[in-house]
């Protein structure tokens, strides 16, 4: 999910999709079906990852469905997240905002 699409949800929705952000683990993100078209993931993953280490706030959440035992599938975001869990190497406080609003609300299937 990008930044401009996370301020259209919480306009939209409201309260709806503010209920399902949340902070994990980000090793709690067990897999990833995106993958950058453009071939830049490690160097997007490098920055975001200085980034979260020098205390920009991640904004957007991680678009998430779950898989159980509180794991879950990035479905969008997965360089946010995969940066969040290079950083977690070397600040054991980083955490990782997450949402399953298109799965839980609006019933995305899993190819969505």
């Amino acid at each position: 999910m990008r930044r401009e699409q996370y301020y259209e949800y919480k306009e939209k929705y409201g309260k709806a999709f503010e209920d399902t952000c949340r902070w994990v683990n980000p090793r709690d993100i067990v897999e990833f079906d995106q993958k950058r078209a453009d071939g830049n993931q490690i160097k997007n993953e490098l920055r975001y990852k200085q980034q979260f280490l020098t205390g920009t706030e991640q904004v957007a959440p991680v678009s998430v469905i779950p898989l159980g035992n509180g794991k879950y599938r990035a479905k969008d975001g997965s360089t946010r997240g995969r940066a969040k869990i290079a950083a977690l190497e070397e600040d054991p406080n980083q955490k990782v905002l997450i949402t399953d609003f298109h799965h839980k609300v609006l019933k995305y299937g899993s190819d969505e």
